[in-house]
């Protein structure tokens, strides 16, 4: 993820308001909350999975965001700088219905 980000994260998502521990266990403060992910990427969404592991999901998604109390939703696009014009407006028509349907 980029610098600013994990950054963000650092410094917004601490013990006491993300988190915290019972009994050595971690309890999330932040349940009932739903978190979206847009990732563009220029890798092939196969590479992303084999070679990455699917790292975003796994860091953002699983080690940050459920261990807060997020549930999550991710919308990755792949191979965007082959992708033609045409596909990108299609990808951010879908982006805009998933922020339309979000909002409401």
């Amino acid at each position: 993820m980029p610098a600013i980000l994990k950054g963000f994260i650092d410094r917004v998502f601490l013990p006491g308001w993300a988190f915290e521990y019972s009994d050595k266990l971690p309890v999330k403060l932040l349940k009932g909350r739903t978190a979206q992910v847009v990732a563009t990427m220029d890798s092939p969404g196969i590479w992303y999975r084999v070679v990455y592991r699917s790292s975003m999901h796994r860091t953002l998604g699983t080690a940050i965001l459920r261990f807060s109390g997020f549930k999550t939703k991710f919308k990755m696009f792949y191979s965007v700088r082959e992708s033609s014009e045409s596909l990108r407006k299609k990808w951010l028509a879908q982006i805009e219905s998933m922020a339309t349907r979000q909002a409401s």
